[in-house]
């Protein structure tokens, strides 16, 4: 795989780069990559974003974004844009702290909510929340639990018709604030569509307590089954760019694949050497190549496999 630089190093070359970046992951059966960054990095205090923003401005970064997408998704790559409605702002990580900001809405529609139009009106069809507190417009719940924010700013006030995922649930920001039993049951109220849950921050048996209260909610009628049955269907009508996983995996070698993104984008890319197969399972060898993949920690390109 192409290690690829931060986004403000390559934002000139967004559409080679995500032509490339499309191509070695289809080839490898990638139907979904969380990128890009629609952050704008305004704050240099912040710990966080920094370079994985496209610019320092809305006008840069939506210069480069909506290229970068497009690219992508030519490839069969579905592009998801974070985090809504704006993590280029904050003074804390999110992955270790909870941000707490004080922008109103004509603030973020100045600025942070920019790209994010343009990419909505440019078809994006999923966004990824954030765990931030916005006070001025919900003082109790961060994004990823608020009515307002999900439903009342991004889907309906933006017109989002998409799917929207959460950040990683297990991330120090949403630390006790997804531990009750109904946890699972007012993200899904709140909006959301699907959860992200990393196996870094978290483990299996919270992905299974939160699935349980979803449930719970449905059969208790403290959530309503049609919130449930709109959600899924959101989530089955865009499984991918409209080619079936099994067509990408024909294509040609990925290596050489790789080969040919590299070309494209010269210095901005470096190699990675393939890791070594330490996993002691006998299947090992069966598994599809996505298995073992690294993932490089804060990038601009996290992955998903959606097979």
């Amino acid at each position: 795989m192409t290690r690829f630089s931060y986004a403000a190093r390559w934002a000139g070359t967004a559409e080679q780069v995500g032509e490339a970046m499309g191509s070695e992951l289809a080839s490898l059966g990638f139907n979904l990559n969380f990128a890009p960054v629609l952050d704008i990095h305004s704050n240099p205090a912040n710990p966080v974003i920094g370079e994985r923003a496209f610019g320092r401005t809305a006008e840069d970064v939506v210069k480069s974004m909506l290229p970068f997408t497009k690219a992508m998704e030519r490839q069969g790559v579905r592009a998801c844009g974070k985090h809504f409605p704006g993590h280029g702002d904050t003074q804390v990580d999110s992955h270790h702290e909870f941000p707490v900001v004080d922008l109103d809405l004509d603030q973020l529609k100045s600025r942070e909510l920019l790209p994010f139009a343009a990419a909505i009106d440019g078809g994006i069809e999923m966004i990824m929340t954030s765990h931030i507190l916005f006070r001025q417009l919900d003082s109790r719940n961060p994004v990823t639990l608020s009515r307002p924010i999900t439903t009342g700013l991004l889907s309906e006030a933006m017109k989002f018709g998409g799917v929207i995922v959460s950040d990683d649930v297990g991330m120090r920001a949403m630390t006790g604030r997804l531990d009750t039993p109904d946890a699972g049951a007012r993200f899904m109220a709140a909006g959301n569509d699907m959860l992200m849950i990393c196996a870094h921050w978290t483990d299996t048996e919270r992905a299974r307590g939160l699935a349980r209260s979803i449930v719970d909610g449905v059969d208790s009628g403290g959530l309503d089954a049609a919130v449930i049955a709109a959600s899924g269907k959101r989530v089955r009508g865009r499984p991918g760019c409209g080619r079936r996983p099994s067509h990408l995996l024909r294509r040609p070698h990925s290596r050489v694949l790789f080969r040919r993104a590299r070309m494209k984008i010269g210095a901005d890319a470096s190699w990675m050497a393939r890791p070594k197969r330490t996993n002691p399972h006998p299947g090992l060898d069966q598994c599809p190549p996505c298995c073992l993949i690294p993932l490089a920690h804060k990038s601009n390109a996290s992955l998903c496999v959606a097979m």
